[in-house]
This record gives C-alpha cells, sequence and structure tokens, in this order.
C-alpha cells in the first residue's frame, strides 16, 4: 500500500452502521471552509503544533537546523512554514510531544492488525470500517487495496467521500463497498465552487 493516513479512530459511532474504526487518509483535492480535518488536506506528512503540550524549553528552536522555530508572541516556539525545510527535526527532539507529524504509511499488515482488534465489536453491532479523510477515493489504488483486504477478512466497509475523484476510483471501490456515504457540499454550484475552492 502506497497511501498515506493521518489517523485511525477507533469506536466510531457516526461513520456507518454499527460500531466502526474509521480510517482517515490524508489528502483532499477540494478546500472546504468548515473542513473538520484541515490536518487532512495536503497529500503529504507535515508537522503539526499543539500549543497546549509545550513546556517552552525552546530546544526545537535551538535545534532547529534552518533557523525556521522563533517565539511568538507569548513565547511560544511557533516554525515559520516559509523557512521550514520540512526536516522533521523538531519532532524527534520535542519530548512533550508538542511538534508532532500527521501522516504515515502503514503496511497492510500493519494496518490490519490494528483494525483486526476491534472485531468483536464489528461483529456484535454490525459495524466494520469506514474509509474517511480527506478524500479516500483521491488515493485509489490503497483504499481498493484495503477494501479487497477488509472484504476477503469478512470484515464490512464503508467510504465517506466527497465525489470529487475520478470515474474509476469511485467504481473500483464501489466493487468492495458496502455503503457509500456521500457527502453533498453544496446544490448550487457557484456557491459549491465559493465554498469548496
Amino acid at each position: 500500500m502506497k497511501g498515506i493516513l493521518f489517523n485511525i479512530q477507533k469506536f466510531s459511532l457516526h461513520d456507518g452502521a454499527g460500531i466502526r474504526t474509521t480510517l482517515f487518509f490524508k489528502g483532499c483535492n477540494l478546500r472546504c471552509r468548515w473542513c473538520a480535518n484541515p490536518e487532512s488536506q495536503s497529500f503529504r506528512k507535515e508537522i503539526m503544533e499543539a500549543k497546549n503540550r509545550c513546556v517552552g524549553c525552546m530546544v526545537c528552536r535551538d535545534e532547529c537546523p534552518a533557523g525556521a522555530i522563533r517565539p511568538d508572541g507569548e513565547g511560544y516556539p511557533r516554525i515559520d512554514r516559509t523557512a521550514c525545510q520540512k526536516c522533521f527535526h523538531c519532532t524527534e527532539i520535542c519530548y512533550a510531544g508538542s511538534k508532532y507529524i500527521v501522516g504515515r504509511e502503514p503496511s497492510v499488515d500493519d494496518l490490519f492488525r490494528e483494525i483486526e482488534k476491534d472485531r468483536v465489536f464489528f461483529t456484535k453491532s454490525g459495524g466494520g470500517v469506514t474509509f474517511s479523510g480527506g478524500e479516500p477515493l483521491a488515493q485509489r489504488e490503497s483504499a481498493v487495496c484495503l477494501l479487497k483486504e477488509a472484504k476477503e477478512r469478512g470484515i464490512g466497509t464503508a467510504v465517506e467521500t466527497c465525489g470529487y475523484a475520478e470515474e474509476r476510483a469511485v467504481l473500483e471501490t464501489a466493487e468492495y463497498t458496502d455503503l457509500f456515504l456521500w457527502e453533498v457540499k453544496d446544490t448550487d454550484p457557484s456557491r459549491h465552487r465559493d465554498y469548496t475552492g
């Protein structure tokens, strides 16, 4: 699998029937103003900052090879995104977890080892695994690979999509999907472009 995910959410109750494990794919071609997962928009790994976790040690600032971390008005070390070289060094040295990477590329085996832990919940509740995002259809090959694997293992599948994808992606994923949760952003074409980019 070549796909990139940004989160695996256990015990999801709103992403299809029953209790589900939701896989959040990283990357979306839309830029919705109300996006609930803005960290999912980029197709690349990113550095996120959690101000509430920072202990103010400034090690990240001192160790940044690009000098891209500077104190903000409150003394919190913030990344200057225009200077950052995306070496991810700050995420490796931040012991408080204030700087962390969003986006990972798990193997199919590793991913299903995690999903299988929830099988008892799927069985008892009629749940399964849901592919969300970002936009899972934007990573067609990975989505199809994982959907096939889930089907082979007898795990129910759902795909949450805005439908902004190639027809091929929709048709191939439909072959292995029990439920599509199709999000309509706006029925007016002009407003749709305004709100989603």
